[in-house]
C-alpha cells in the first residue's frame, strides 16, 4: 500500500509543477513579440507644432529622426525600447540635450499615441504625441 500511494503523490507533484505554472510563459512571450511587432515599422509622430519620422526596429531598437526632416535622414537620436502586454516603453539620450524615455500605446485605429518624456526638465516635462504609420 505504501507504494501505490508513493507513486500516487510523486505522480500528483509532477503534475502540479509540469503542468501549472511553466507552460504559461511560452505563449505569453509569444504574445509580447506579437504585439512588438505591432510596433515596428516607421511613423510619422507629431510632438507639440512639429512633426518627425520615428522608426521602430524590431530588434527593439529605434530612430529618431530631426523635425521636418525626411525618413532618409541623420538620426536626431537613438534608443531601445520594449514591449509588454501592448505597451511600448524605451529609453533615449538626446546628444547635447540629456536622457529622457517614451511611452506608447496602439489604438483600435492603429494610431500611436506616445508620451515624450524629457528628463532634462525638473520636474520631468511628459509631452503628448500621436503617430501615424506610414
Amino acid at each position: 500500500m505504501k507504494y501505490s500511494v508513493r507513486i500516487l503523490m510523486i505522480t500528483l507533484i509532477a503534475f502540479l509543477f509540469g503542468c501549472g505554472g511553466g507552460g504559461g510563459g511560452t505563449d505569453n512571450d509569444d504574445n509580447n513579440l506579437d504585439l512588438a511587432n505591432n510596433f515596428a515599422g516607421t511613423w510619422l509622430i507629431s510632438k507639440e507644432l512639429t512633426q518627425s519620422y520615428w522608426i521602430f526596429n524590431e530588434d527593439g531598437t529605434f530612430e529618431k529622426k530631426r523635425a521636418g526632416e525626411p525618413v532618409d535622414s541623420n538620426n536626431h537620436f537613438v534608443g531601445t525600447y520594449t514591449v509588454i502586454d501592448g505597451a511600448l516603453s524605451g529609453k533615449f539620450t538626446n546628444p547635447g540635450v540629456g536622457t529622457g524615455e517614451i511611452e506608447a500605446t496602439i489604438t483600435e485605429d492603429d494610431t500611436l499615441l506616445m508620451d515624450f518624456i524629457e528628463h532634462w526638465h525638473t520636474p520631468y516635462k511628459v509631452v503628448p504625441c500621436v503617430g501615424v504609420r506610414q
